[in-house]
């Protein structure tokens, strides 16, 4: 978004645009400070035309797209179809893929919740089969995928966002579908792999976890090289202590040797 910001306001000629981001939770706070004139516009929105005409917002041309992630349990990768009405696990308040599910996936049913951790919460319990996510988030959501024990699978689906804002602002309408119009997708797409790297998290123990092969391989060649040199050195001091238990029986047997031969020669020795 920031990348985005940039070109936006550079990119029109003899004019130069001012953006202010301002965060919000749930896409649905964000609307309310828009309707409450807090804020101009709303990124990223994915609204249908009907969905719009509700809530008295437009959104202009979109300005990038991303594929959907379905989040299902381990071991269950087998039982998810897109055609079976499955039980997905909505963000309350994000209202997003609540029309992409409308639109796409209609026979599902949706359960909300408070957070993304209670989401993945509820597919590892049961209480849904599965939950949606962005392509260009499930890399930061590694964490929680293997805290619940859960795996991503693409459905091939994709959505597109783009800036919304209230139905009778139509200078502002203007200008941002004109930035829109001027911004490349590639550079869009660019940007957005660019900072999926940085979003990701990676854990000592997830490295080993990774590549548990090469750590078993590692630590037991480790193993094999110290007990090899532990066999060697006790060797070694054993062919040492056997060198000087002879050397010290040779030197016993020298001077008992030495011993008789004096004691001899006193016992021959004449008496005057």
């Amino acid at each position: 978004m920031k990348d985005y910001l940039v070109h936006a306001s550079n990119c029109l000629k003899n004019a130069e645009v001012r953006f202010e981001a301002m965060p919000f939770y749930t896409i649905r706070e964000a609307f309310d400070a828009m309707k409450n004139s807090e804020i101009d516009c709303v990124f990223p929105v994915n609204l249908s035309t009907y969905d719009g005409e509700q809530l008295g917002i437009i959104t202009v041309n979109p300005i990038m797209q991303t594929e959907v992630y379905a989040v299902v349990k381990r071991g269950r990768e087998r039982d998810y179809s897109v055609s079976n009405a499955l039980t997905a696990a909505v963000n309350n308040g994000n209202i997003n893929y609540d029309t992409f599910l409308k639109d796409t996936y209609p026979e599902w049913e949706q359960k909300s919740f408070d957070s993304v951790e209670e989401c993945f919460s509820a597919v590892t319990s049961g209480k849904a089969d599965c939950m949606l996510v962005s392509s260009y988030r499930i890399n930061g959501m590694s964490g929680l995928l293997e805290k619940y024990d859960l795996i991503s699978i693409p459905t091939g689906e994709t959505v597109k966002y783009a800036f919304a804002v209230n139905r009778d602002e139509h200078e502002m309408y203007s200008i941002l579908n004109k930035i829109s119009n001027l911004t490349k997708a590639e550079d869009m797409e660019t940007a957005l792999f660019s900072h999926m790297n940085y979003e990701r998290q990676v854990s000592l123990m997830q490295i080993l976890k990774d590549n548990w092969l090469f750590v078993v391989t590692g630590v037991t060649v480790v193993f094999a090289v110290i007990i090899f040199l532990l066999m060697q050195k006790l060797k070694a001091e054993r062919k040492i202590n056997e060198q000087q238990r002879q050397i010290c029986g040779k030197n016993k047997r020298k001077k008992g040797q030495k011993r008789t031969y004096n004691t001899y020669q006193i016992k021959k020795r004449p008496v005057f």
